[in-house]
């Protein structure tokens, strides 16, 4: 599905990382983002391959969600060298923390064999906003969703769980902190 819809050549699969990034929806500010993760891509030895504008619906979200939606767009990145797999995915991790600390952006996963659809959404809304997730194109071994229901924050895009390999309810973290 990625190589028929992006407009540029990706290598084997494998051999490139993707992931979900929420931008800024202003263009100038949008354009200022990607260069900086293109500079930070440099310093971590990784290529930016191109960028695909994620296709949703905003209809099938909440008014909330609707307004205050960030540029949903896919980030594609190659190690020059022919990094692949779990090298592949070091390189991606730390490009992806760095990201998140030195741009204030909000990367919601950059993997070579994981790719993550989130959102201000709730189960029923997941399908209809984004449509790769229903293109016969879009093949996987496993897809997995996840709906949290906050109590104690506002909801907003980011806050949308970040479970970039494995989903959890929560009840982990409380029985840990009732035992410490």
């Amino acid at each position: 599905m990625f190589r028929a819809s992006c407009g540029f050549d990706l290598p084997a699969a494998g051999s490139y990382a993707a992931g979900l990034v929420f931008l800024p929806t202003d263009a100038a500010e949008c354009s200022r983002a990607r260069a900086a993760i293109a500079e930070l891509a440099l310093q971590e030895g990784l290529d930016v391959l191109g960028w695909r504008d994620v296709p949703h619906d905003a209809a099938h979200c909440g008014k909330g969600a609707r307004a205050t939606m960030p540029r949903l767009a896919q980030l594609f990145v190659a190690a020059p060298g022919g990094d692949a797999g779990i090298a592949l995915d070091r390189r991606a991790f730390c490009l992806r923390k760095r990201m998140e600390h030195e741009t204030g952006l909000y990367p919601a996963s950059l993997s070579s064999a994981t790719i993550v659809y989130k959102g201000m959404l709730t189960a029923l809304q997941l399908l209809p906003f984004y449509p790769d997730l229903s293109d016969p194109a879009y093949t996987s071994a496993l897809a997995l969703v996840h709906s949290r229901f906050s109590t104690n924050t506002m909801p907003s895009w980011p806050r949308a769980h970040p479970y970039r390999f494995i989903a959890h309810n929560g009840e982990i973290n409380t029985v840990r902190g009732n035992r410490n």
